[in-house]
């Protein structure tokens, strides 16, 4: 008994364009795309010969062709003990049709996505020792009718779940795109791999938002000292009011500002009012609004 063969007619590789034109038009884009990074500080090295590059980066190079991320779906996940979210992004040319997907995820037994350093501050003692509670008022240093305290590390937490999520918008966002423009990536001479990817203990954090170009020069420098002038006094109105500004620009329920605001500034007491910050705590705090404010705008796309 004989079986039907079906029969494929078979199509030449053909070159789409000339490999000079193609190329020509690649470096145009590499060399847009390395003056971008080094102007906005949008790569980071791990230890090896090669930068990776943000999130951002990757999003201006898709730009150059008209082309979009979108996250379109994320979910919960978890494997044994470890915890956090599985997201889907896709790419979209100009005229909208889906050019590429990715899947990224980004769990709580990471090291870095585990746990984060925990702050509160402590009142700085006349004998020199430091103290959480209230140690009397004969060991109470006084500044600007205030007691003197400082920020100090007082162990670890969890990493909010909500951060984990919006890394793994992030991660499949760039992820997406690296399927689609890695090899331009290469040619400006960064590594296909984004910094989001990348896990290592040696991973450095982003730069601070206020050192990204357009922000306001940093508030803390060198040796961790602070610069704030009078950093445990009130905090300013501009600081209190761009606190609110920004709250609104994150989204979240009012009902979760205080708690957010005293975790942001290491205080182990929820406030009642932004008013209740010190400049350096209010700063704390702008500072975290800032990154996840664009955490937020990249898992959007």
């Amino acid at each position: 008994m004989s079986e039907a063969v079906e029969v494929y007619e078979a199509h030449p590789m053909t070159l789409v364009g000339t490999p000079d034109s193609i190329l020509a038009e690649a470096t145009e884009a590499a060399n847009a795309l390395m003056t971008v990074v080094k102007k906005a500080k949008l790569a980071h090295n791990f230890g090896g010969n090669k930068d990776h590059l943000e999130f951002e980066a990757w999003q201006t190079l898709a730009k150059f062709y008209g082309e979009s991320v979108q996250c379109v779906d994320v979910k919960f996940v978890q494997y044994g003990s470890a915890q956090g979210f599985e997201a889907t992004s896709i790419v979209k040319d100009r005229f909208g049709n889906e050019v590429s997907r990715a899947e990224a995820m980004c769990l709580n037994d990471e090291d870095k996505w585990k746990s984060k350093p925990k702050y509160a501050y402590v009142y700085i003692c006349k004998d020199g020792s430091r103290s959480v509670e209230d140690p009397g008022k004969d060991q109470i240093i006084w500044e600007n009718r205030k007691p003197k305290k400082e920020r100090v590390k007082v162990g670890d937490e969890p990493v909010p779940l909500f951060q984990l999520k919006s890394m793994a918008q992030t991660r499949a966002n760039a992820k997406a795109l690296k399927n689609r423009f890695a090899w331009i990536v290469v040619l400006a001479g960064y590594s296909a791999t984004p910094a989001e990817e990348m896990t290592t203990d040696d991973n450095p954090p982003p730069p601070p938002e206020e050192e990204r170009p357009g922000m306001k020069a940093p508030q803390e420098k060198q040796e961790g000292k602070s610069t704030i002038k009078d950093p445990d006094s009130p905090a300013s109105d501009a600081q209190v009011k761009a606190i609110s500004t920004l709250w609104g620009k994150l989204g979240f329920e009012d009902s979760m500002k205080y708690a957010y605001c005293s975790e942001a500034a290491g205080l182990t007491e929820v406030i009642k009012t932004t008013k209740e910050l010190t400049k350096s705590g209010a700063s704390a705090v702008i500072d975290r609004l800032n990154r996840d404010i664009k955490e937020k705008k990249a898992a959007e796309g």
